[in-house]
């Protein structure tokens, strides 16, 4: 189950995952048995009834992102050319919940290194993100900002769609 990886995500503001996650992994390494692998692939796979909540574990969530289907349709790592190449991504009924409390708090932060100082810098090339596709359906954004003063802001979009072809981070500059 998908709680199992609460430990991980502890630092950053995540509170609960759900859902029914499925699909294959295949590996291959070309050095040292514990080092990273050549090449990572994914194939087929889905996260249904998927949930994302953030916020304190002693109030009521600030953020949840929740959805009826998330599917890709493959994946590849290249560690050595730091490449991700990913298929057509699929994601069906998504709802982004968000709240901000009166003292401006967002749900999500950002982790901070241990030493509290900045990441080390490192002279590797930039990883590099391909994806073939997104497919958006029937999408849905709520929002709620209690810091401003007066009465809370709150709004709401239904509807959403996207549809996208051949992406890529970062930018190349072209047309």
């Amino acid at each position: 189950p998908l709680s199992q990886a609460r430990a991980y995500l502890a630092d950053t503001g995540a509170r609960g995952w759900s859902g029914r996650l499925g699909g294959s992994v295949q590996a291959r390494w070309a050095g040292a048995p514990l080092a990273a692998p050549a090449e990572l692939r994914l194939e087929g796979w889905r996260w249904d009834d998927g949930r994302l909540e953030a916020g304190r574990l002693d109030a009521p969530p600030q953020g949840r992102l929740a959805w009826q289907g998330l599917s890709l349709a493959d994946a590849q790592v290249d560690w050595a050319g730091r490449l991700v190449r990913l298929g057509r991504l699929q994601w069906s009924r998504p709802e982004l919940t968000l709240a901000r409390d009166a003292s401006g708090a967002w749900p999500w932060t950002a982790p901070t290194p241990a030493d509290g100082g900045a990441p080390p810098a490192t002279e590797a090339l930039p990883w590099r993100v391909e994806l073939a596709g997104v497919q958006l359906g029937e999408g849905r954004v709520n929002w709620r900002d209690a810091a401003v003063p007066g009465t809370p802001v709150a709004w709401r979009v239904d509807g959403l769609t996207l549809q996208t072809d051949r992406l890529a981070w970062p930018v190349s500059g072209r047309a």
